[in-house]
């Protein structure tokens, strides 16, 4: 894939041509042969934003949509960032289905803002596949919504248990493409945390343990989501644990998942700017890397050999 560092000497001749074709001529109706494709589309995505959108605009409709392919092995959302959201929808859905899947799951992840955008200018009488059956597009809105409400009756009914939340990640899988699979993950972690789902009860550790279990069974749709709320519950919750090995206790009822991505939270907060969460974190830590027999807790041991940081940096 071409990029800014391959133009020789031709490339950067065409790129100042269409740059001042649209910046001094004010020119609308760019058009590119297919073979200066790559070109474009690496002027587009590495150059300067300003210039980026100034160019998306001028482009003639046929060769914006030849471009599009093109986005996917780099920064796919580039493109669609600097769209106006009805221009985007237009060309995602001249896109093959894959594509367009591909890129509406990228959008999720990396700009939910602006999928939101996109998704509410797709035509509503749009076909959409869900599973293997194709509805319209107000319809899957409503699936998921749906679905959304049955996970967290899940989550709150106390009869179920790990093997129940696992099973339905399973099924999110089979049942819903990726972008929709992200969407339901990150609307369910959203609406859990406007309910302010706290630690101080038993049953609601409980709650908290099966989300993180159903989030580890699939971290291709959870790994996007804000956790910040939860992991901020878990690590105040930690600190008013009465020893070392009560913080261990908690920490391995949750998956590996879930205990490597709040230690790395809470490493992160050592230069939190209230003193009082660097001071936490600086005690949580140290607790870690205490003498507990870690054998006993095989979760956060994994967990604690498969961070990135360094846990002897906290003293």
């Amino acid at each position: 894939m071409l990029t800014l560092s391959d133009f020789t000497p031709e490339h950067n001749a065409l790129a100042k041509e269409w740059v001042e074709a649209v910046m001094v001529h004010d020119r609308r109706d760019i058009r590119i042969d297919p073979d200066q494709a790559e070109v474009m589309a690496a002027l587009i995505a590495e150059g300067p934003e300003n210039v980026a959108k100034i160019l998306i605009a001028a482009l003639a409709a046929e060769n914006a949509t030849r471009l599009i392919p093109l986005f996917e092995d780099r920064k796919s959302t580039v493109w669609h960032r600097l769209l106006p959201p009805q221009t985007a929808a237009k060309w995602i859905s001249q896109c093959p289905v894959g594509t367009q899947k591909e890129l509406l799951a990228a959008l999720l992840k990396d700009a939910p803002e602006t999928y939101s955008a996109i998704k509410s200018a797709m035509p509503k009488t749009a076909a959409v596949r869900v599973g293997n059956t194709f509805v319209t597009r107000v319809k899957a809105d409503a699936l998921i919504s749906t679905r959304i409400d049955k996970i967290i009756a899940l989550l709150l009914d106390p009869n179920t248990g790990l093997e129940d939340v696992k099973a339905e990640a399973e099924s999110l899988r089979t049942r819903f493409d990726l972008d929709q699979g992200i969407e339901i993950a990150a609307g369910l972690v959203k609406e859990l945390q406007d309910q302010k789902l706290g630690l101080s009860k038993p049953s609601d550790f409980k709650i908290h343990v099966k989300l993180h279990h159903l989030s580890a069974t699939a971290p291709d749709l959870f790994g996007a989501a804000d956790w910040t709320y939860f992991d901020d519950v878990l690590i105040q919750s930690l600190g008013r644990m009465p020893d070392t090995e009560w913080i261990f206790k908690v920490l391995n009822q949750l998956p590996v998942f879930t205990i490597r991505r709040v230690l790395t939270v809470i490493h992160e907060q050592l230069s939190h700017s209230e003193f009082s969460r660097r001071n936490l974190a600086a005690r949580l830590l140290k607790e870690i890397r205490s003498d507990v027999d870690t054998d006993k807790f095989e979760n956060v041991r994994l967990a604690i050999i498969s961070t990135t940081f360094n846990a002897s940096s906290a003293t």
